[in-house]
């Protein structure tokens, strides 16, 4: 079911800012009413990955929000004026090797559907459009799930940037608050590219975030390890035990960068590099046939034979 948003309205920028803005005030509309409109089963969704499924292993479930990355949702109309969408503001050099092209979805795209990428594509154009709506979902799916680990005895923690860079502290609920001082029990972490987002883990307690490295921020990424940070790499290949004198961990084992000092014992001082192997995504095959991801400075050539 699409709901009242076919594709074809989600790519028109004023059909689709004409249907979201028809859709009721969340004061006045259930959850299930909003899914049915939209045509989708969820906003974000736990043990949505291999990868986010290794938490469970752990004792922790996590919550991912996956939206159309970087620059794909084309734009929105703010008021009277057309803006572009851009979700990941520093992905220049990470868009064509992006994990939103990997999994299912790349199996997706090489069957010639677009199930996945309507969906991320609609969830993108309802945050710019109606975050009213946006976040009044996802505060109720994070209690409810949350409320269902503990009754399983899961830790629980939400990644609301799983293929997106948005600084979510900048939307304030009507009755007050965002996202991170409504829910202070509730451990949130992201990946980003963005330095400025990285204030966020100090002005939040229960904000956690990785720096990654983007082949071109490698001063920044030296500077962030040297106080004792962790920053995500990706590697071609198996894993080196060090990248630029830092000691490399595993960070395909679970997600949960939070976790990364209290399980591999490393000192609190002491920075180190997520090492994350790269995954294949759709853009690396030709006619079908897998050629590989074109040369970039963001994916690191393994040293190891």
């Amino acid at each position: 079911m699409n709901g009242i948003f076919t594709i074809d309205t989600l790519r028109d920028t004023v059909e689709c800012h004409k249907a979201m803005q028809s859709l009721p005030s969340p004061e006045n509309t259930s959850y299930t009413r909003y899914l049915n409109l939209l045509g989708i089963a969820y906003i974000g969704i736990v043990d949505s990955s291999s990868k986010a499924m290794h938490g469970s292993s752990y004792g922790t479930k996590c919550y991912f929000i996956y939206l159309l990355p970087a620059n794909g949702a084309g734009s929105y109309i703010d008021g009277t004026v057309t803006r572009p969408i851009n979700v990941c503001p520093n992905s220049a050099h990470c868009r064509e090797a992006c994990l939103a092209g990997s999994g299912h979805a790349r199996v997706e795209h090489l069957a010639g559907k677009d199930r996945i990428d309507r969906a991320r594509l609609l969830k993108t154009k309802l945050f710019y459009e109606r975050p009213d709506i946006f976040y009044a979902m996802v505060e109720r799916e994070i209690v409810t799930e949350n409320e269902l680990a503990m009754k399983k005895r899961f830790d629980f923690c939400v990644r609301l940037n799983a293929t997106s860079d948005i600084d979510h502290s900048r939307y304030t609920f009507p009755t007050g608050g965002n996202i991170f001082e409504r829910h202070p029990d509730i451990q949130f972490y992201d990946y980003t590219k963005v330095p400025g987002r990285l204030g966020l883990a100090s002005r939040y307690g229960n904000v956690f975030l990785t720096l990654s490295y983007n082949g071109y921020n490698e001063a920044l990424c030296t500077e962030s390890m040297a106080q004792g940070f962790g920053v995500a790499v990706v590697f071609k290949g198996d894993l080196p035990e060090e990248w630029m004198g830092y000691p490399v961990i595993n960070g395909d084992l679970f997600d949960m960068r939070f976790f990364d000092k209290t399980y591999y014992g490393i000192p609190k001082k002491m920075g180190y590099v997520v090492g994350l192997k790269y995954k294949p995504v759709f853009s690396d095959y030709k006619e079908g046939k897998f050629i590989g991801p074109k040369e970039s400075k963001f994916i690191v050539e393994s040293k190891i034979a």
